[in-house]
């Protein structure tokens, strides 16, 4: 296996898609799922979320992705994991779902950058293009009392993205992680980018903690119940 969580094994290198973030770990360890519910895993790369959903007890998981690739992914990894009941639909976000879900949960793209990076990590110059599509739409796509959970960092515009779910939703902190921004990996990312994070915090879009002569993110797994 290139990479187990909570006991499922998963093979990257077979199948392209990005391997987990820290972000998709604390989701997968913070994430609830009703027995017999219907998920819908958004953006699902690898599939290690849509898996556990299934392993969780749910009774059908969408696991969508703009990827064609991810296809071939979730065939390896459900097949290696005996996950029968997950269905890959490929296409933009929540658009492909074919009925309503209980729950949806997704870790997405979200490193702020004034340049191109990664495509499996930039969320645009603020962070928040993938959140933004995701928590304006996420209501139209749930059942009557159902959960969004989602990843969301401190530096990628958080009360943007907070402020497009309180209209809609319940929201409360299910998870968080403190991480130090380091300026050699940030920079290796894109260069200047840890200089252009500390400028987003100027203009409120991004939230940078400091202590002992160090600076901080968070990140953040968001649990918004539909009012």
């Amino acid at each position: 296996m290139d990479y187990k969580l909570q006991g499922i094994g998963i093979r990257i290198k077979d199948a392209r898609p990005y391997r987990p973030s820290y972000l998709t770990e604390l989701l997968a360890n913070s994430m609830h799922i009703k027995k017999n519910s219907i998920v819908a895993d958004i953006g699902t790369g690898c599939g290690i979320l849509a898996i556990l959903a299934s392993k969780l007890g749910a009774k059908k998981v969408y696991a969508t992705d703009i990827d064609e690739d991810c296809r071939k992914a979730i065939e390896i990894n459900s097949k290696i994991n005996n996950a029968e009941n997950i269905e890959f639909l490929h296409g933009n976000m929540l658009k492909p779902l074919k009925e309503k879900a209980d729950v949806i949960i997704a870790s997405l793209p979200q490193m702020p950058s004034h340049r191109k990076i990664d495509i499996h990590r930039h969320g645009s110059k603020d962070g928040t293009k993938f959140n933004a599509q995701l928590t304006r739409n996420a209501a139209k796509y749930l059942k009557r009392d159902g959960i969004l959970f989602f990843s969301l960092m401190s530096i990628s515009n958080p009360i943007k993205i907070l402020k497009l779910l309180k209209n809609k939703f319940h929201i409360s902190i299910a998870a968080a992680k403190e991480r130090e921004l380091d300026r050699k990996r940030f920079d290796k990312l894109s260069k200047g980018l840890s200089d252009y994070i500390f400028e987003l915090s100027k203009k409120d879009k991004s939230i940078l903690y400091y202590r002992n002569g160090k600076c901080y993110y968070v990140g953040y797994i968001i649990k918004a119940e539909l009012r």
